[in-house]
């Protein structure tokens, strides 16, 4: 009988193999079997495709490194264990959040046993399992598993390490979330400022931690301020990921977010179809992501009196968190509240 994993593994890539291109073509089923093969720098390549959200093209090369690290080293082997992270974060990515938290919890657990419990890759696994809580909005549980990531990376990496700002940033996407927006300020800001003086301000990871520190500077009224830092974030990510990559929407999605409130709304609704298109793209529209950027289009479409078109975008949204996070999902919650509410506005106009 299987496994869990094992059927995750066999359920979540299809089998057919799409064609591979450039550097992956090294790694064909011969060469895993080979000298040839190199697990880590197979890893490496993995990494950059999921970053890049090339989830088509890395998902046989992730079923490759599961079979090889599996047959080659063990079940219980770290090597193993960096195949179900790259297994995890792909089903993640996907929007297949419970496939995610068995794979990643395993993760977690296998190097634990063999690397640790104050091992920088063990942190990692932690910060990964945190930041998958905070999409279920489980905060108080992501808020742990991000304190115990940065607590680990901080003793064995330094307090101005690449991983350290990671986790720094995590870690106050989750208090944000959970409303302590005070100690996520202080989080975001420490964080820039490692990645500036690390990588310069045209590094990904610098752009991301000024992008959620303007967030903060917004609701303080700072909105001169917060519009300039995300224009220059948004041009330094989509310069480094593209205009399709989903980090770069998230920040244009937020970007049209702040210009819609400004009442600055040609530009605004640019923003908006821009980052939905973008969103379609890379991950599909049946994917949460996609979603929740319906649902602000559509308050964004109700402000400006296009009642009709934010019910048809709450209507859709609403189908695909209850399918993705379910019924109990704090997201899904409030999109399906303001659906009601719309409606119920509707039915009242159309009877005067």
């Amino acid at each position: 009988m299987k496994t869990v994993t094992q059927q995750i593994c066999s359920n979540g890539f299809p089998m057919k193999q799409p064609p591979l291109s450039g550097s992956l073509k090294r790694y064909t089923s011969a060469d895993m079997s080979s000298d040839r093969y190199d697990f880590s720098e197979h890893h490496q390549l993995i990494r950059t495709l999921l970053e890049a959200g090339k989830l088509e093209e890395v998902r046989e090369e992730i079923r490759r490194q599961h079979d090889h690290a599996v047959s080659h080293y063990g079940e219980s082997s770290p090597e193993h264990s960096f195949a179900l992270f790259n297994l995890g974060e792909w089903h993640e990515a996907k929007g297949d959040y419970e496939a995610a938290e068995t794979l990643l919890t395993q993760t977690l657990h296998i190097r634990q046993q063999t690397l640790g419990e104050q091992h920088p890759d063990t942190a990692k696994a932690l910060g990964s399992l945190g930041g998958l809580f905070n999409k279920t909005g489980r905060y108080a549980e992501a808020i742990e598993k991000h304190r115990q990531a940065l607590s680990l990376h901080e003793a064995a990496l330094g307090k101005e390490h690449p991983d350290t700002a990671v986790s720094l940033n995590d870690l106050a996407c989750s208090l944000l979330a959970n409303g302590n927006s005070e100690e996520a300020l202080t989080l975001f800001e420490r964080a820039a400022a490692i990645n500036e003086k690390l990588f310069g301000m045209s590094h990904y990871q610098t752009a991301l931690c000024y992008t959620n520190a303007a967030t903060l500077y917004w609701q303080q009224g700072y909105r001169d301020q917060a519009l300039s830092i995300l224009q220059h974030t948004l041009a330094t990510t989509q310069n480094l990921l593209g205009n399709t990559h989903r980090r770069s929407c998230g920040m244009q999605l937020q970007l049209a977010v702040f210009l819609g409130e400004n009442g600055q709304t040609t530009e605004a609704e640019h923003h908006f179809v821009q980052a939905l298109s973008g969103l379609s793209q890379s991950l599909g529209d049946k994917h949460p992501d996609y979603a929740l950027a319906q649902r602000n289009f559509a308050q964004f479409c109700f402000r400006n009196k296009r009642t009709n078109q934010a019910l048809l975008l709450l209507h859709q949204a609403a189908a695909v968190l209850l399918e993705t996070l379910g019924a109990e999902h704090e997201d899904t919650r409030k999109t399906i509240a303001d659906l009601v509410m719309l409606s119920l506005m509707h039915m009242q106009d159309n009877e005067q």
